[in-house]
Order: structure tokens, then sequence, then C-alpha cells
């Protein structure tokens, strides 16, 4: 694989959730950034990452927002997700 990114990863719930935390992390060190709560920015970078590819692969339609809203929540989701005592983990 020659490629770490393509829009064709970045489409997948793997891609997205991978860039999300790599962006993330990186967004953390920034001054602009710093006064906001992690968990808002992996939601916004998340967000993001699923309207950006979509509007990249020529797939954007205004009528999707609300499903794109949808599909970035589990980017943010998987990153702070804390299992209890009583659960597994996923992996």
């Amino acid at each position: 694989m020659q490629e770490l990114f393509t829009y064709k990863s970045l489409g997948t719930l793997t891609g997205a959730v991978t860039a999300t935390v790599l962006l993330v992390q990186f967004l953390k060190m920034l001054r602009p950034f710093r006064w906001l709560p992690a968990r808002l920015l992996v939601i916004m970078v998340a967000e993001g990452v699923v309207i950006i590819t979509n509007i990249a692969t020529n797939m954007f339609s205004v009528a999707n927002v609300p499903l794109y809203f949808l599909n970035g929540l589990p980017c943010g989701v998987f990153r702070y997700w804390k299992p209890t005592r009583h659960q597994r983990p996923l992996i």
C-alpha cells in the first residue's frame, strides 16, 4: 500500500476513526485548540473528515447532511469508549 490514506479508505469507519485520532492528537498541541474539551474537538474533527470525504468524492448532498452527522458520531465515540467493569473490551 503506497498511500496511508485515500478517499476510499477515509470513506470507511476504520479510515475515518484513524484519521480522526491522528488529527486530534496533532491539533490538541496547537494553541487555538488547547482550550477546547477533547471530546468536542474529536466530534468536530470526525464530522469534518466525513463531510470533506463526501465532498471530495462528489457524493455530497444537502439531503444527506443528517446522515453525515450520524456517520461522524461513531468516530468520536470509538475514540473515548471505555469499558465498564461488566463490559468486555472491543478488541
